[in-house]
Formats: C-alpha cells, sequence, structure tokens
C-alpha cells in the first residue's frame, strides 16, 4: 500500500536563523515532491536576539531572508508569518493545528534538525505501518545523523548572516 502524499504535510518551524534554515532546506528539497510544504516563521522579539545579539531591525531582515529562501526552494510552499513574537511552545502549537486541521499527516522540523537523504521515506513507511494502530498518535525518528560533524560542515559551505545584512 501507498500513502498518498498530497494527505501529508511538512511544516518547518524558523527562528531567526537563517544558516540553519538553509541547511534544512537543502536536505529536504529532494525529498518533498507531491508533499505540501509550510513554512511556521516566528516573528523577531522587540529586545537584542539573543542568537546573533543583533537588533530587533536586523532579525526582521534575517526573517525576511529566511522567507525568500524558502519561497526560492518551494515556490508552492506557504509561509505562516503571526504579526507578532510567539515563542518556541506557541509556534509550535500553531504549526500542529494548522498542519493536523488540514492534513492527515503532518511532519515537523525545526531550522536545526538536518535529516538524511532517506528520513521523509522512512517516516511515510512508518506512518504506513503504524497508523492504523488506535493507541499510535505520534511517530518520532531521530534518523542516522551525526549531528555535530554534520553541522560543522554544512555551516562552513553557507553565508554567515551578516554578509546578507
Amino acid at each position: 500500500m501507498e500513502l498518498d502524499r498530497t494527505q501529508v504535510a511538512v511544516a518547518i518551524i524558523a527562528y531567526n536563523r537563517p544558516m540553519l534554515l538553509a541547511g534544512l532546506i537543502k536536505q529536504l528539497q529532494p525529498q518533498l515532491a507531491g508533499i505540501d510544504v509550510h513554512l511556521f516563521l516566528d516573528q523577531a522579539s522587540m529586545d537584542i536576539c539573543p542568537v546573533y545579539g543583533v537588533p530587533f531591525e536586523q532579525t526582521v531582515k534575517l526573517t525576511d531572508m529566511q522567507e525568500e529562501m524558502f519561497k526560492t526552494a518551494f515556490p508552492d510552499g506557504k509561509v505562516h508569518r503571526p504579526e507578532l513574537n510567539l515563542g518556541n511552545g506557541f509556534n509550535q502549537k500553531l504549526a500542529r493545528g494548522y498542519i493536523f486541521n488540514n492534513y492527515r499527516i503532518g511532519i515537523f522540523f525545526e531550522d536545526d534538525f538536518w535529516p538524511t537523504s532517506d528520513y521523509i521515506a522512512n517516516l511515510l513507511e512508518m506512518s504506513l505501518t503504524f497508523e492504523p494502530d488506535p493507541r499510535v498518535g505520534w511517530i518520532t525518528y531521530n534518523g542516522d545523523v551525526p549531528y555535530k560533524r554534520h553541522v560543522q560542515e554544512e555551516m562552513a559551505t553557507l553565508p554567515h548572516h551578516h554578509e546578507h545584512l
């Protein structure tokens, strides 16, 4: 039995970290044919951005950069960008609510997780296996990602945020 990929959505939850989002997009893009992709961008806070130590105006530029990066990679993708800084918990809640109200299966990523090349296929296979069981409501899969080495290699290939501001 094969899963109808139009009933699956990927939600990417991002927080003013374009270099991390670029890595996630690079890993996901080849895996998402026929799957709707949504970017949930948390707005910058009104104070100094704790990730970069830069003022609010510059964190808005980072958020704009992420939106442009996403739309370039996924022209049919949908960007969800609330007016206010929701924080991690509420942004996650917004993403879950939207995805589970509109799709049969949702796959969620934060911008700092970069999956292996077979990650989506493995999750979809597990979904087919476990979805009929009413005791299963959530599947998680770490994959085989040597995270620290992988991040260091990817970060070395990406432009730094300040070069774009």
